[in-house]
């Protein structure tokens, strides 16, 4: 139940920021071009908490540890939705109207139309969560979401930059620094 207000609140108060959907993607999917970030297998069973498992209430972080990402991180596909900070724009050569028709491992599958209503005032959120089907934690799979959507699915991680202090210092600059009016004489 955290709008992004609130996540970007708690990010800059902590350090940290919030991962952009590029990161998010870098971090479920390594350097290789895997569907889910545990690999190809259209599975959940001990991999996602998404509806095929049936379960309403969530699992603590790291229960299903087969579907942790090659980077470590755990419950990147399923759980919950994540916050990014990336404007939900659509991509270069984006096609209106495009169903995505894949194929993972063995299993044939088909995605539903895809919204295309892209608005850069929502945000990109990503992984799937509990109640949605196990196509949603692909990480690929993108959703936009207003600013101040609220929901038991929908949650975050932090990220922070390689430089010590990078991110803090980029919050105060953005908080306390304001323009100096051009002095011209």
């Amino acid at each position: 139940f955290v709008d992004y207000e609130d996540v970007t609140s708690y990010c800059r108060w902590a350090g940290l920021r919030l991962p952009t959907e590029a990161e998010w993607t870098a971090a479920a999917r390594g350097t290789s071009k895997k569907q889910f970030p545990w690999g190809d297998e259209w599975e959940a069973t001990g991999r996602a908490h998404t509806e095929e498992l049936q379960q309403t209430e969530l699992k603590p972080v790291g229960s299903l540890t087969a579907g942790a990402s090659d980077a470590g991180a755990f419950d990147m596909g399923g759980s919950v939705f994540e916050w990014t900070s990336s404007p939900y724009n659509a991509f270069p050569k984006y096609k209106t109207g495009h169903v995505y028709k894949g194929k993972v491992g063995k299993d044939k599958f088909q995605l539903p139309p895809v919204n295309s209503d892209f608005r850069s005032s929502q945000k990109v959120i990503k992984g799937g969560c509990y109640g949605t089907p196990l196509y949603s934690a692909r990480v690929a799979f993108r959703q936009g979401t207003r600013i101040d959507q609220t929901a038991d699915m929908l949650g975050f991680r932090a990220a922070s930059s390689i430089v010590p202090g990078a991110d803090l210092a980029a919050a105060e600059w953005k908080e306390s620094v304001k323009r100096c009016p051009v002095r011209r004489d």
